[in-house]
């Protein structure tokens, strides 16, 4: 893609090298310049996509605001994902969107769809690497890859493949399985967050022992290779995991109602956030899907589980301001959900101080939520409990992870929550100061 955008040619001394005439060694080094973009150069991301969305400006007159408008919110870099309600918006936004870009000696081609009505209308050339030999009609069509995230045509749902490299058991070869699973939008971090959790164990054994295990390459110690080699056995179940692509089933007919509803939880190990999509059509139909989720380890540091929990409740605002911005759809409703009633107290606070950490952290809080939007949820129904202990695919499965808990298709899961008062003696609250004067 870079190399469909020529340097200027009083910036193309920024972009030289040394190399042999002619390409052969026995012959004297001489100066080059690059006449395109290249891979590996910082800018080229920034002028590919400058380059992307300039031409689709200066071409809406001729091709539309779809085709334009495709280009410049749908692509990241050289990639673009969308999705059309109906065959003959799709045909049009692809063809629109050739004949657009086209104009600038830009080719749109490696086109992947789920519709093989679609497929049909595009050439052979113009289709996915691994679908110019096949027929669109096929059901097994091999998984596509749609910016990283594994994608099977004939299902219409997302996956995970895992090819766990073969890696020493050593500090580099343990960071390079970790870093091998590809995971966005979080819907493994269950089983995903359980890698970091073993990794910072490994590294802990390792300080701890005494054969001064340090390096890179040095092995970690043979005790807690076990529960390392449990963790990559277990890994092969997530390609059991098939998670619709569409967020609207089939059968719903004028969706009406969007909601969004996010889940927090703390434990020593990490915090933790599940965002889902609660859809309700015109006949009550209700479906419920998790869209987004994200944690991170607790800090080194001994911190309290009220802190833990309140840093949770700040990544669950921030996730879901996120996630609507994504969505644009019109969300009716955001509740948030927590099984730490002190966190609630804090967020509800009118009239007490606090010290500088939680009241930064309030202050973010109720700058992205209002304390009306937060309510109380025990343990056994919050499925962010499953990020923040981590386990294995099966039981994931098993679980309300995905679907989300059945309380948030009751209608007493949108009752507001009672008050929850802060505790006297709270190491978070500052000491009231009282002033007395005598005459």
């Amino acid at each position: 893609m870079f190399h469909s955008f020529y340097v200027n040619e009083e910036h193309r001394d920024l972009l030289r090298f040394l190399w042999f005439e002619d390409n052969d060694p026995t012959k004297p080094l001489i100066d080059y310049h690059m006449t395109v973009h290249l891979f590996g150069n910082k800018s080229s991301p920034a002028v590919a996509m400058y380059g992307l969305q300039k031409t689709a400006l200066e071409q809406e007159k001729n091709f539309g605001p779809q085709a334009r408008a495709f280009v410049a919110g749908d692509f990241y870099v050289d990639d673009g994902l969308t999705s059309r309600p109906t065959l003959q918006e799709a045909t049009e936004l692809i063809l629109n969107t050739q004949a657009m870009l086209n104009t600038a000696n830009l080719r749109l081609h490696k086109i992947a769809s789920n519709s093989s009505d679609l497929m049909n209308k595009i050439p052979p050339q113009d289709r996915a690497d691994n679908l110019k030999d096949l027929e669109p009609q096929e059901d097994s069509s091999p998984v596509q890859r749609a910016l990283g995230v594994c994608w099977i045509l004939s299902n219409d749902c997302f996956t995970y493949v895992i090819n766990v490299p073969e890696k020493p058991y050593t500090r580099r070869g343990v960071l390079s399985v970790v870093n091998s699973i590809y995971d966005p939008l979080g819907l493994a971090l269950p089983v995903t967050i359980r890698r970091r959790m073993l990794l910072r164990d490994l590294m802990k054994a390792a300080a701890k022992d005494n054969s001064n295990t340090t390096g890179w390459d040095d092995p970690f110690p043979d005790h807690e290779q076990k529960t390392w080699q449990a963790w990559l056995e277990s890994l092969k179940d997530l390609e059991k995991v098939l998670i619709p692509r569409c967020y609207i089933p089939n059968y719903f007919l004028d969706p009406i109602v969007f909601e969004i509803h996010a889940l927090s939880d703390a434990s020593r190990l990490a915090i933790g956030v599940a965002v889902y999509l609660k859809i309700v059509d015109l006949n009550g139909n209700t479906n419920i899907r998790l869209i987004f989720a994200q944690a991170k380890l607790a800090p080194k540091k001994l911190t309290t589980i009220p802190r833990l929990e309140f840093c949770a409740a700040v990544l669950a605002t921030r996730a879901v301001q996120w996630v609507i911005c994504e969505l644009k759809l019109s969300i009716s409703r955001v509740n948030y959900y927590t099984d730490s009633k002190v966190t609630l107290g804090y967020i509800q606070n009118e009239i007490r101080r606090f010290f500088v950490y939680v009241a930064n952290r309030v202050q973010i809080i109720r700058a992205l939520s209002d304390p009306t939007q937060w309510k109380y949820v025990n343990s056994e129904s919050n499925p962010a409990d499953i990020i923040t202990r981590g386990t294995i695919p099966q039981r994931m499965l098993s679980s309300t992870w995905l679907n989300g808990p059945l309380f948030l298709v009751a209608e007493y899961a949108l009752e507001e929550n009672p008050s929850y008062p802060l505790e006297e003696g709270d190491p978070e609250i500052r000491t009231a100061a009282i002033k007395a004067t005598t005459s």
